[in-house]
């Protein structure tokens, strides 16, 4: 009688060991994949970044279509308090002869568990061996938001009161527009669809694959009308390391590496915790 009362709590218990381990499982991968997609998918919308959960750091370095002259570095930094965030980005594009440098300072705020906001002024300098520099200011404008459990939305604006070269100059900077929409499962996959629209001229729209292929190893894949692109991302306690290349239909292959770190903060505010999960709606 004992040992078959000890053999089905024995049962019961591998049972719920079972259960509890799939769920965690899939809590965690969803965790991973939400932090990818942020972070990867999602770089060039600061609002992204007051919605994760620490400050961090993201480097990244860029070979436009295998030609020395077109390297592309950035650098961008979050930190700050769990609602409020102070944004610094630095861009470079070109090589020591000729490009062009961007330097962004914001501020964004995180909304309760959801919506975060975050507006950047921006000094670009545009330089060329043997003649003056042009330099020019702007802003843009972006915002994140959960709409569901398992749904995500992001905009970005660049440039939206339409300013121009050199300040004065005759010639605007472009306006751009990106709306990006995610779909993350709790299993290991998801999906997104993203638009970008450039002013005066330019038009892209597409979509993407990512999927958690092993504990610590993330793929990405994104097709549109300007091309196609694979990434690979590899999570290290705070450390995330990725490569990626991009193929252009008209101009040829861009390669690109990159690497984040994610600070320690105050207890875990990524949104899909178990916590979290109740208070979301489906």
């Amino acid at each position: 009688m004992i040992s078959r009362r000890m053999a089905s709590a024995g049962r019961t218990f591998l049972l719920w060991w079972l259960i509890i381990m799939v769920s965690w499982g899939h809590i965690t991968a969803q965790r991973e994949l939400e932090r990818i997609y942020m972070g990867e998918i999602l770089s060039e919308i600061p609002a992204v970044q007051c919605a994760q959960s620490t400050p961090n750091l993201r480097i990244s370095f860029q070979n436009r279509f295998c030609t020395k002259e077109l390297m592309y570095e950035t650098l961008q930094v979050a930190f700050g308090t769990q609602q409020n965030r102070l944004l610094v980005g630095l861009k470079h594009e070109g090589y020591h002869k000729f490009g062009d440098l961007t330097v962004a300072i914001g501020y964004g705020r995180f909304f309760g568990k959801r919506f975060s906001i975050a507006l950047r002024g921006i000094y670009l300098w545009r330089h060329a061996e043997g003649y003056s520099g042009q330099h020019s200011l702007s802003l843009d404008l972006s915002a994140w938001v959960q709409t569901s459990r398992h749904t995500y939305l992001a905009f970005y604006v660049f440039n939206p009161i339409a300013l121009k070269y050199g300040i004065t100059g005759h010639e605007r900077l472009p306006i751009v527009l990106k709306l990006n929409f995610g779909y993350l499962s709790e299993g290991r996959i998801g999906g997104f669809l993203f638009c970008e629209k450039r002013l005066p001229i330019g038009f892209d729209i597409g979509g993407g694959l990512i999927c958690q292929v092993a504990k610590a190893c993330v793929l990405n894949g994104t097709a549109s009308l300007l091309g196609l692109s694979i990434g690979i991302q590899v999570p290290w306690r705070r450390y995330e390391f990725g490569c990626r290349v991009e193929w252009n239909y008209r101009t040829g292959i861009s390669p690109q590496c990159q690497m984040a770190y994610h600070f320690p903060d105050a207890p875990d505010r990524v949104h899909n915790t178990t916590q979290n999960l109740k208070s979301i709606p489906k």
